[in-house]
């Protein structure tokens, strides 16, 4: 073996040492879990969303009296008593247990209108959602982009086609009330200018 200088010797070692520190380190990158930065994110795209779990758009009015009184006993609910959650779109429904005698109370956290001449309500949230995003040509996918952003729940695009299919009728119905109102405007201004151009018109060339 041919003779090395202790430099040598030892910037080789520390070399080595080097490797074996970048080695070490490079598995406890791979051992730890990676960090979630969004957790909002997160929780919004789980499958099973606690109601404790991100944010949700409640209507403050509603939410309050659906709380005021059990249909039991009358005593105030409490919202820290609630037992369960089912989501219709942007809207809840609440499953509230009476502290006093037990009953499961559902109370719902936004406002909601009849579709139909049967079947549950539907929320207005959601037509609202519907609504507008036809007027600003967005889609399912790019609103659930920024409420999941911010922590709320999506809403699927069954849903809002259902809300879509709902409000069709409804935007004909305008549509054509203004178109017909535009043609009545129209006639009107002609009719108005018309006696005008006929006495502008000079006596000898009126027929």
């Amino acid at each position: 073996m041919p003779y090395e200088k202790n430099g040598k010797r030892k910037r080789r070692s520390n070399v080595s040492k080097s490797m074996l520190q970048y080695h070490e380190d490079m598995k406890k990158v791979r051992i730890e879990k990676p960090e979630i930065e969004n957790c909002d994110l997160f929780l919004s795209t789980s499958p099973e969303i606690s109601w404790q779990d991100g944010r949700r758009i409640v209507e403050l009015d509603v939410l309050a009296n659906s709380l005021r009184s059990c249909k039991m006993c009358t005593i105030p609910l409490q919202l820290h008593n609630t037992e369960g959650e089912k989501r219709q779109g942007l809207g809840s429904y609440l499953s509230v247990r009476c502290a006093e005698c037990n009953f499961i109370n559902t109370i719902q956290t936004n406002k909601t209108h009849v579709n139909g001449s049967r079947g549950p309500g539907v929320f207005d949230i959601n037509t609202k959602t519907a609504i507008g995003l036809t007027d600003s040509g967005l889609g399912a996918r790019q609103f659930n982009k920024l409420v999941t952003t911010m922590g709320i729940p999506g809403i699927t695009a069954k849903t809002i086609k259902r809300r879509e299919r709902e409000i069709k009728i409804p935007n004909y119905d305008v549509a054509k009330d203004s178109c017909l109102r535009v043609i009545e405007e129209e006639i009107e201004c002609m009719s108005k200018s018309i006696p005008q151009e006929e006495a502008a018109t000079p006596e000898g060339l009126k027929s």
